[in-house]
């Protein structure tokens, strides 16, 4: 949602910008010509592959089981946390942020998965910090020549903030509402 002051806003209203009501040419906007002009601003965009069209998004499983094997073709992306088994699971997602203008501000976002195998654990979402490829991430590798920092993804340099978390008890949809270090993410995509 972007933000204006009114100041800027009346020098839309006088330069008459045609994808904005124009109300009037006055010294200020009142506070209700604001609302209706922010809500103009306010754009949701919905990102998931196959629907409209889109193809921007890439995911890849990691699995500690099978640290040299790449999943970024699988149909599903799997997580399953660290239980010191030797059996951990993680889920690689990213999106190209088409259509979006490089001057928009994000004021919120969200990533909703479907989950199939449903368990009680808490999972924390975190920002992915090195490059990676979807045909070439394993559990050791974030391409066939980069190593992780720490296998998994699990390093410091690896991966930043958590961004978001979801417990998925039960099996359909979750939404995770990302947090503030989740909205500066996908900021910084734009």
């Amino acid at each position: 949602m972007r933000k204006l002051s009114q100041r800027w806003l009346t020098g839309l209203f006088c330069l008459g910008v045609p994808a904005l009501p124009l109300v009037a040419c006055s010294e200020f906007a009142t506070e209700e010509d604001l609302a209706s002009m922010q809500e103009a601003l306010t754009v949701t965009q919905t990102f998931q592959q196959g629907a409209s069209s889109y193809t921007g998004s890439t995911d890849a499983t990691l699995r500690q089981a099978a640290a040299t094997t790449n999943y970024g073709a699988a149909t599903t992306c799997e997580i399953d946390g660290d239980d010191g088994s030797g059996v951990d699971k993680s889920c690689l997602l990213r999106w190209a942020l088409t259509g979006v203008p490089s001057d928009a501000i994000i004021t919120s976002a969200s990533i909703t998965v479907r989950v199939v195998d449903p368990s009680s654990n808490a999972y924390s979402l975190y920002s992915v910090s090195r490059a990676w490829n979807e045909g070439e991430a394993t559990w050791n590798r974030a391409t066939s020549s980069v190593n992780w920092a720490t296998a998994g993804a699990l390093g410091s340099t690896d991966r930043g903030a958590v961004v978001g978390s979801i417990t998925g008890s039960s099996a359909g949809s979750k939404t995770v509402t990302l947090n503030a270090a989740g909205i500066a993410m996908v900021q910084g995509w734009v």
